[in-house]
């Protein structure tokens, strides 16, 4: 089953990307993301994602993005999915979406 949250916070700064339902009363989730170069050990580069703990983070989990006007999907590459969807103005998640495309750039669709 997918894990769902409407985030009362997102933000996208300097390559990192997140998103949370802090201000909200339910069961705490959160997401984050970016691009992560670990010049040492070239299996550690790739796309930074996490969810709800670093135990559930890693590079090049995510296998496509759906992103709508109200919402974006996270497939990864096993069972799971993350979906978060918006509660935030349209500035607020007009610059997450745009770090979403950033970061995840051929993976992400756009439904008609």
């Amino acid at each position: 089953m997918p894990i769902e949250f409407t985030a009362t916070e997102t933000e996208f700064k300097d390559g990192l990307g997140g998103a949370s339902n802090s201000k909200a009363s339910g069961a705490y989730h959160y997401i984050l993301f970016g691009k992560q170069v670990d010049p040492q050990h070239s299996w550690n580069s790739g796309l930074y994602f996490e969810f709800d703990s670093q135990r559930n983070g890693g590079v090049n989990r995510v296998t496509k993005v759906v992103l709508t006007q109200g919402e974006v999907r996270f497939s990864l590459g096993d069972r799971e999915a993350i979906l978060v969807r918006r509660s935030q103005d349209d500035k607020g998640w007009q610059k997450f979406a745009e770090g979403v495309h950033e970061v995840f750039g051929g993976l992400v669709e756009r439904p008609a």
